[in-house]
């Protein structure tokens, strides 16, 4: 009776196209759903690519050994503890901070530069989010009996299948066909047009999605991790063929923990960032510091100028403070610098923006030094004499005893 059940849903889906039922059957159906996205009043997607279909299985992971390991240290930045590198001669952090006027809202990553300014990775992370139910969204999955055959299964069931199933053969029971379509609608969510592969990383629990970069010397991954019901995940961009981007993303995949965030820790970070010696306060450490204790409350706005006041100390953060510039000005209309840098080359906009503020400091500074101040009239030493003579008399009895006029 299930099966016949399902028969007729099949069926019925194509049954407004006017096609003849004689020779429909649902295996026909799902085939033309599948593999050629065909869409009905039962089902359509909105994203499709035949790369959907299959998953690749144990995609490979190769254990990297990470030299100057030391030169790592872990910071709380969100949801995610992630690993950076610091006082690393080799590598080179630069925030990537996009603010967002119309949702008000930041995306937050990293670029790492090598030690000749080359960006050999960035790494983008994303908001952490819960585990989706996709039933509401088709009209096939409304219907009692295909509704039961997805409810059935648990989140680490429908998740692990969605990146290890292949769904590309039509010659199944048709009871598998309703929650075939389930995890081909749970991909077209997660998974892009442009996506190539994508599969379980061999050894981890982590799923890895390989999508098109539109800079063909770099490969651009998003990486996702199933905690509960909770995903967390992240963009991580390689330059192709470079030994120390294989690192890092090694390094990034392998390190990276979730710990969750609460304001209270942006207070508690920044504590932290004030026992720093001074030549870690305006290096590249200070930085991370402050921007860790930033990320669990971005409406502090004094955080993000007190990482732009100690760069603007230091040296060799030009690339850190064009990046802070900017993101300043976009979020709050305005241009914040407290000292000049040399050796900064930003956009022109930024450039005017800073080259007007120095300018308002100059003339600031030169009508200070023009204001002369009163002449003070030299006295001689009778009239100092007297004024101290006359501060002493608190009483007549006791200047008779402390002060002697022979």
């Amino acid at each position: 009776m299930r099966t016949l059940i399902l028969l007729f849903l099949f069926i019925g889906g194509l049954i407004f196209t006017g096609l003849t039922l004689s020779f429909i059957t649902p295996y026909y159906l799902y085939n033309q759903v599948v593999n050629k996205n065909y869409k009905s009043r039962w089902f359509s997607l909105d994203v499709y690519s035949k790369n959907f279909l299959k998953p690749d299985l144990n995609i490979p992971f190769q254990r990297l050994n990470l030299p100057n390991n030391n030169f790592w240290q872990k910071f709380h930045y969100g949801d995610l503890h992630i690993p950076l590198p610091v006082k690393n001669p080799f590598y080179f952090v630069v925030p990537n901070l996009q603010y967002n006027k119309k949702t008000r809202r930041t995306k937050f990553g990293i670029s790492i530069l090598n030690s000749g300014n080359e960006k050999i990775s960035e790494i983008f992370f994303l908001p952490n989010g819960k585990f989706p139910n996709y039933i509401g969204n088709q009209e096939v999955f409304e219907l009692p009996l295909v509704r039961k055959e997805i409810i059935n299964k648990s989140n680490d069931e429908v998740w692990k299948d969605v990146f290890t199933r292949d769904i590309s053969e039509w010659k199944i029971d048709p009871e598998q066909m309703a929650y075939h379509l389930y995890l081909l609608q749970f991909r077209s969510k997660i998974l892009k047009s442009n996506t190539k592969k994508f599969g379980f990383l061999n050894g981890l629990d982590k799923v890895v999605i390989d999508i098109e970069y539109p800079n063909k010397d770099y490969k651009a991954e998003l990486i996702i991790n199933k905690r509960g019901d909770s995903l967390y995940s992240f963009v991580i961009v390689s330059r192709k063929g470079n030994k120390d981007a294989k690192l890092i993303r090694y390094k990034f995949i392998q390190d990276m923990d979730y710990i969750e965030s609460t304001p209270s820790l942006s207070d508690i970070i920044f504590r932290e960032f004030k026992s720093l010696t001074y030549a870690d306060q305006v290096d590249h450490t200070g930085m991370l510091y402050l921007l860790s204790a930033w990320s669990h409350n971005d409406s502090k706005k004094e955080l993000i100028e007190q990482s732009i006041f100690f760069l603007e100390r230091g040296q060799r953060n030009e690339n850190q403070l064009k990046s802070l510039y900017k993101y300043y000005f976009d979020r709050y209309n305005e241009f914040f610098s407290k000292r000049r840098v040399k050796g900064l080359n930003m956009e022109e906009e930024l450039q005017l923006q800073k080259n007007i503020l120095h300018e308002a400091d100059d003339e600031n500074k030169n009508i200070k030094a023009s204001i002369t101040p009163e002449p003070i009239q030299k006295r001689d030493l009778d009239q100092e004499f007297n004024d101290l003579i006359e501060k002493s008399q608190i009483k007549t009895q006791k200047k008779a005893k402390v002060l002697r006029i022979d």
